[in-house]
């Protein structure tokens, strides 16, 4: 299986970690808002759109049989008006490759097991 990590940088850069101000809150993401998570890689909406079949047919392959848990491990960072601006989580992908996905302004790190 070809292990489709199309965010990924292979070094973590601890100067790009900070806190969250307080104008920003982590919380799950809703069922409701799949495709605001499906969008997040994509800088440009017309960008997004041009990729929302690879983007359902990669949540297909990664997430589907294990939605719920999706559900419950996906996280969104949001501003103060509650609107998500980046996401973030850890995952067995494939079960072989635990990700932990930052995304936004797109960024990753992946250990091989």
């Amino acid at each position: 299986m070809d292990k489709n990590l199309f965010m990924m940088c292979r070094v973590l850069n601890p100067q790009a970690m900070t806190e969250l101000s307080k104008e920003y809150h982590i919380r799950k993401c809703r069922r409701d808002e799949l495709d605001v998570w499906k969008n997040m890689p994509f800088d440009d909406p017309e960008v997004a759109e041009k990729y929302s079949g690879f983007m359902q047919k990669y949540f297909e392959d990664v997430y589907s049989d294990k939605e719920n848990l999706f559900f419950q491990k996906c996280l969104f960072v949001c501003d103060k008006d509650d609107v998500p601006i980046g996401t973030c989580f850890a995952w067995s992908s494939y079960d072989k490759i635990t990700s932990t996905l930052v995304s936004g302004k797109s960024a990753s790190k992946c250990v091989e097991k």
